[in-house]
């Protein structure tokens, strides 16, 4: 089967600081590399322009998330895999957040703190995920030298990653959350 066009489009706009507010990205993830790349554009208020923004992948420090995040790690890992060399190392058990129904249903002040996520807002549970492991390629160039990931055996998306920089001394962990489709 030969797949073409997009598998997936992510509209981002920045509501605060006012300085950064109606900045918006649209990301367009091609869903076959070898006959289209991702192509992205960026509007900016003050210029009043749309301008291609080529630089919205890999490792790039995504501004529309404060720098918190690269541009491939949205929905924990997206884009190109060429970077990588992927193994699919087993199944495990781990404790994921998984099945948070009711975190859409809570008031915004008991679920976020003041810089992160109340973890009595999360439901957390016992569950089976397949690891996959991705190293970086000897010729290839990103932030994280190795990264991790946990994928739901049940759904097949990814509910954690871990990423690790070149000295394998600094790690980043991430969590999916599941809310449930409005």
């Amino acid at each position: 089967m030969n797949f073409s066009g997009s598998y997936d489009r992510a509209w981002i706009q920045i509501l605060t600081p006012p300085t950064l507010a109606g900045q918006t990205a649209l990301v367009d993830y091609s869903s076959n590399y070898s006959e289209a790349d991702q192509v992205s554009w960026a509007y900016f208020p003050a210029q009043r322009r749309t301008r291609m923004a080529p630089d919205y992948k890999y490792d790039t420090p995504a501004a529309a998330y404060g720098g918190a995040l690269f541009w491939d790690e949205g929905n924990m890992f997206q884009g190109r895999m060429d970077r990588f060399d992927f193994k699919l190392t087993g199944k495990k058990e781990l404790i994921v957040p998984y099945n948070n129904y009711r975190l859409s249903q809570l008031p915004t002040d008991d679920v976020f703190g003041a810089k992160h996520i109340n973890p009595d807002a999360v439901r957390w549970e016992r569950h089976r995920v397949w690891v996959v492991e991705a190293t970086l390629k000897s010729d290839a160039r990103h932030a994280y030298s190795k990264r991790t990931f946990y994928v739901d055996e049940d759904g097949w998306t990814i509910v954690e990653a871990d990423g690790y920089g070149s000295r394998r001394q600094d790690a980043a962990r991430r969590s999916q959350l599941s809310l449930p489709a409005l």
